[in-house]
């Protein structure tokens, strides 16, 4: 999903049982907003939030980085993760 997109994209998410409270969406949020605050130019030209990988003890949110500039076939990719 695109992070620009986020609030409108995640309504979709409902239909599959799955969804982020208001609480998660608010914390998601605030958390990209500063990993974009926080990273510099080179480090990604697009983010995407892949989404969230539910474990026993905590949920973890995922969001990539993307890097296309000379390597467009192949672009580089950075996870960035958060726990609950």
């Amino acid at each position: 999903m695109n992070i620009l997109d986020l609030d409108n994209s995640l309504k979709f998410t409902q239909c599959n049982g799955t969804y982020l409270n208001l609480e998660q969406r608010f914390r998601l949020n605030n958390g990209i907003k500063d990993l974009l605050n926080n990273s510099a130019d080179h480090d990604y030209e697009e983010l995407m939030f892949w989404g969230r990988v539910e474990g026993l003890k905590n949920d973890y949110y995922i969001c990539i980085g993307v890097t296309y500039t000379n390597k467009y076939e192949f672009p580089e990719k950075r996870f960035y993760w958060a726990s609950s």
